[in-house]
């Protein structure tokens, strides 16, 4: 059986320390991701020339607050407007949570508005930024098997590679 592997993810974080951590983090102690899945933009800018390189990034970890309160936010627009990615996944990834409304009215608007996924406190656990990575490779997994037309395997153990 063909393994599924999620094709690209692009980190984006104007902190290059948090950036490489993270990347780190992500390749070698959890070995989720290889390190030529994994593509860096430390700017609006840098992850907007990203994403029109690369057509088949399948997951985005955003931080917001970059060169303006709203940087991320502009990212995610285009991803969605501009680019037509309807089911690129998007984690924000931000410190300034709580000027967004993590929790309540603001936070969902905002999630529905522009199609996010999660919603993750970069000074928050650890585990939920790992939780939020595997809820979104697995949704990648299911719209994989869905353009292939094909059934989800029963095998969930061996279908991944990590």
């Amino acid at each position: 059986m063909e393994k599924f592997n999620v094709k690209k993810v692009l980190l984006v974080d104007d902190e290059q320390g948090l950036l490489n951590s993270l990347r780190k983090y992500l390749v070698n102690t959890k070995e989720i991701f290889s390190g030529e899945q994994i593509l860096t933009a430390s700017s609006k800018a840098e992850a907007i020339q990203q994403l029109e390189k690369n057509e088949d990034i399948d997951i985005i970890i955003l931080d917001v607050v970059m060169e303006t309160k709203i940087a991320g936010l502009d990212v995610v627009e285009y991803l969605r407007k501009t680019l037509s990615r309807a089911t690129t996944q998007i984690i924000l990834h931000t410190g300034q949570a709580g000027d967004f409304g993590e929790i309540g009215q603001e936070g969902e608007e905002l999630m529905r508005k522009y199609w996010i996924n999660y919603f993750v406190n970069k000074s928050g656990n650890p585990d939920k930024l790992l939780s939020a990575i595997y809820s979104a490779i697995r949704s990648c997994l299911i719209k994989y098997y869905m353009e292939k037309n094909e059934r989800l395997p029963i095998d969930f153990e061996n279908l991944m590679t990590f």
